[in-house]
């Protein structure tokens, strides 16, 4: 057997024994989720259920009103989601594309301001919610989150690489600042737009500490 077979099989090896350890958490949540209450904490754990209880998945859904939990979580994220597009969208073209006195300053003032933690901000946040009489509603949980500072690096860092001859081209056929980023800059950008969602998604659908 040749060398480079060899090397193809511990390969293959090593990374099918690592794709094992990644799927067993989540083997062993649903085989958890389907035992019974006293065999999920038994010891020593049995790998397969005695008796699958699809019971426990009723019981989770009626023991505490989850549709309408879910329903917030899916309004939060679009609301969100839609927000940080449109903002992200025009700041970091007006940082890639315009000309003003101060853009580079505005510019890393943002970048500073993700190096403070979520714990940092989160009295002061909540203060000014109670005065706004926002605390236990939608805008509590989505206006603060409608800006994001690295999308906002993320699509400007992008929207530099886009020739400024297109910009030109475009301002000679009478196209405005705004006709040229929606339709010639985003289109250009779906890849990033497309990453700029699913972080949006996930930050949402996964924020814990801000809802709470």
């Amino acid at each position: 057997m040749d060398n480079g077979r060899i090397s193809k099989i511990v390969i293959v090896t090593f990374l099918s024994i690592i794709g094992l350890l990644m799927v067993l958490p989540f083997y062993w949540m649903i085989v958890t989720s389907l035992k019974t209450p006293l065999e999920a904490v038994q010891f020593p754990p049995t790998w397969i259920p005695h008796h699958l209880r699809f019971q426990n998945y009723i019981d989770a859904w009626q023991s505490v009103p989850f549709p309408r939990y879910f329903l917030n979580t899916v309004i939060i994220t679009i609301a969100t989601l839609i927000g940080v597009l449109v903002t992200s969208s025009l700041a970091a073209y007006s940082f890639a594309s315009m000309e003003y006195k101060g853009k580079n300053f505005i510019f890393l003032t943002f970048l500073a301001m993700m190096m403070i933690p979520v714990p940092v901000y989160i009295v002061p946040g909540y203060l000014v919610l109670i005065k706004l009489h926002w605390v236990d509603t939608y805008l509590a949980l989505t206006v603060p989150w409608l800006a994001n500072v690295f999308s906002i690096f993320l699509l400007r860092q992008h929207f530099k690489t886009i020739p400024k001859d297109l910009y030109e081209a475009a301002l000679m056929d009478g196209c405005s600042q705004f006709g040229f980023l929606i339709k010639i800059v985003v289109p250009l950008s779906k890849a990033a737009l497309v990453t700029v969602t699913l972080f949006s998604i996930i930050g949402s659908w996964n924020a814990f500490i801000w809802p709470l």
